[in-house]
């Protein structure tokens, strides 16, 4: 277990706003999952006058909260895990630094669920058992599926800081989730491509296996009947992966304007090699699943001129955003991706809360976190509606070269 501690002391910020108010580059140089070793402690960065009799010291803190995460740290869907981990060392080491609530001291343990379901549940009930007061995971839908309800069921507030499938807060009134569902951002990538490619057909690709995939192509099969897309074609790509020339003929046979894609990083980067392996030249567009870094670095020219819809873009005219990429940059030494984005905007949307909570307690920054109006972030203005899903911004990308831009720019 990593644990990661901060000593708040506040500090009005002009470009930093944490209260409650009215895409990945290279990984060479990241420590991988695999070389991480669970029991090192990791220390964010002191203040400058942590010495001075002003100071507010850990043991004068009036509050404490112990943030439990579980992530996929480990697997093929550490691509996801590794960056998200990443946008919480960050924001605590700016909690560090005096970006946070006043006398509030942040303290985080992360703990691998390897991608897996059950595993994830247990993970939940680990942190709760040693009395988080929140937590933020877990990487995947399936696994959200299975743990979210661990931490409903003893009243232990969450921030779904990844999961887009549809139902994620429907677990219940401690389930908040801070990335946005498929069926908000598949629409507005549908109506991109809509209007620049102007496709009459489309093949869908999805696995059937998988939560997440299954959800994000609903939301595709909805978002096509406004624009007069027909799918004529829908493939099943089984999210471990393999040989998907049976698929890929498939669409071949159907010949449709359009390739829709739904599936998780590693069937992705499989489908999208293989297709243009074996001849299939038609636009792409793809769900959350290719929002990363090493889906476009693993399949190179393949990917070159996918269009993605993403919670956040790192060339988004947002001043945090800009502050936000410089500072990952500093301390990670590479550039942030959307899961380490809305990771950091979680953590500022805890801290918005815990400024404005009775107290620390699970029911009292539970009921902070439903209060919340709106609150500045990375992400852009957030706000959670009634059904405690998050609502910001939304970005079109497309990939060019080696990396994603703004589609249109």
């Amino acid at each position: 277990m990593r644990r990661v501690t901060g000593v708040i002391a506040f500090v009005v910020m002009s470009a930093m706003v944490f209260g409650a108010c009215s895409d990945l580059g290279s990984d060479d140089d990241a420590t991988s999952a695999d070389d991480r070793d669970d029991t090192v402690e990791i220390a964010g960065e002191q203040d400058d006058h942590a010495d001075d009799d002003s100071a507010v010291t850990e043991d004068e803190a009036d509050d404490a909260i112990d943030i439990g995460v579980v992530l996929s740290l480990s697997g093929p869907n550490a691509a996801y895990g590794d960056p998200s981990s990443r946008g919480i060392e960050l924001a605590l080491s700016d909690f560090d630094a005096g970006h946070a609530p006043d006398n509030v001291t942040f303290s985080a343990s992360f703990l691998d669920d390897e991608g897996d379901a059950g595993l994830g549940a247990e993970r939940f009930l680990e942190h709760i058992e040693s009395d988080a007061h929140v937590i933020l995971g877990p990487t995947l839908s399936n696994t959200a599926f299975e743990a979210h309800p661990v931490a409903q069921e003893h009243g232990v507030p969450v921030l779904a800081i990844s999961n887009t499938a549809a139902g994620i807060t429907d677990t219940g009134e401690y389930i908040f989730r801070v990335s946005l569902a498929e069926d908000g951002v598949v629409p507005q990538t549908v109506e991109v491509i809509s209007g620049a490619w102007q496709p009459e057909t489309a093949a869908l690709i999805y696995s059937e296996d998988d939560a997440w995939s299954r959800s994000s192509a609903d939301a595709f099969r909805d978002a096509v009947e406004g624009h007069d897309i027909d799918i004529i074609t829908e493939q099943d790509i089984p999210s471990a992966g393999g040989d998907f020339s049976e698929q890929i003929e498939a669409v071949a046979d159907a010949d449709p304007d359009v390739i829709l894609l739904s599936a998780l990083e590693h069937p992705s980067i499989a489908f999208v090699t293989q297709a243009r392996e074996n001849g299939l030249e038609q636009e792409i567009a793809c769900g959350n699943g290719c929002n990363t870094g090493t889906f476009v670095a693993e399949t190179g020219a393949a990917s070159d001129g996918l269009v993605v819809g993403s919670a956040w873009h790192i060339d988004v005219e947002n001043e945090q955003s800009a502050e936000f990429v410089e500072r990952y940059r500093e301390l990670h030494g590479q550039d942030p991706d959307q899961f380490s984005a809305q990771a950091y905007a979680g953590m500022q949307i805890l801290a918005a809360a815990a400024e404005q909570a009775d107290g620390t307690t699970a029911e009292e920054l539970r009921d902070a976190l439903a209060s919340l109006s709106s609150v500045e972030t990375v992400l852009g203005p957030f706000s959670f509606d009634v059904e405690r899903d998050g609502s910001h911004p939304a970005v079109v990308k497309i990939v060019r070269g080696d990396d994603f831009a703004i589609f249109g720019k």
